[in-house]
């Protein structure tokens, strides 16, 4: 293939995966209700066609290839399914270790006297 398509048309369609995996994680996300993978590339099992379609798109807008009606047919049902995702209408699987909900640290309350933030009690800082 490489010889047909030529390494210069081979070189623009470095890191597509990748940013198509960023921007339909990213989508997931939006919807605050799935939990994903830590692992930067993992996406749940029902996306894993759509992204492939959709990494078939911008590989073939990339190399000026013209997609056939069935795979811009399998296209926009790809975009479809994301979009769902977004507005958090699908059911996904949830990975094995995944990341919470709302990645943010979560600082555990304990009781204990109040301590006001005074410029006595801070000895001036």
């Amino acid at each position: 293939m490489t010889a047909y398509v030529g390494e210069e048309m081979l070189a623009g369609v470095d890191g597509v995966l990748e940013a198509v995996i960023a921007w339909v994680r990213g989508e997931i996300r939006s919807a605050k209700r799935y939990e994903l993978s830590t692992d930067e590339l993992e996406l749940p099992v029902e996306l894993k066609h759509a992204v492939c379609n959709l990494v078939m798109e911008c590989v073939m807008n990339r190399l000026n290839f013209v997609p056939t009606e069935g795979q811009q047919e399998a296209i926009r049902e790809a975009r479809k399914l994301i979009e769902r995702v977004a507005k958090g209408k699908l059911v996904l699987s949830t990975p094995d270790k995944g990341e919470t909900r709302h990645t943010r640290k979560v600082i555990d309350l304990v009781s204990g006297r109040s301590f006001d933030a005074t410029n006595f009690t801070m000895k001036g800082l």
